[in-house]
């Protein structure tokens, strides 16, 4: 893990235990998240509303 240096303090809320990823392809998020979830890890899924049937699909599947 990087040191957080002192041009990282611009209200940005760095954190050293974790990070946000954010990316506009549901179906990329929800294999990242498996794989997340598979090396014991937790992990939260946030969604729009329209799109939340498709991820809930996926997760069903990687369940069964």
């Amino acid at each position: 893990m990087a040191e957080i240096l002192p041009e990282d303090s611009d209200g940005s809320h760095l954190a050293h235990d974790g990070r946000v990823m954010e990316m506009l392809s549901e179906h990329t998020l929800e294999g990242w998240l498996e794989g997340y979830l598979l090396s014991g890890r937790h992990g939260f899924f946030a969604s729009y509303e329209a799109f939340i049937h498709v991820i809930d699909s996926m997760f069903n599947q990687h369940a069964k």
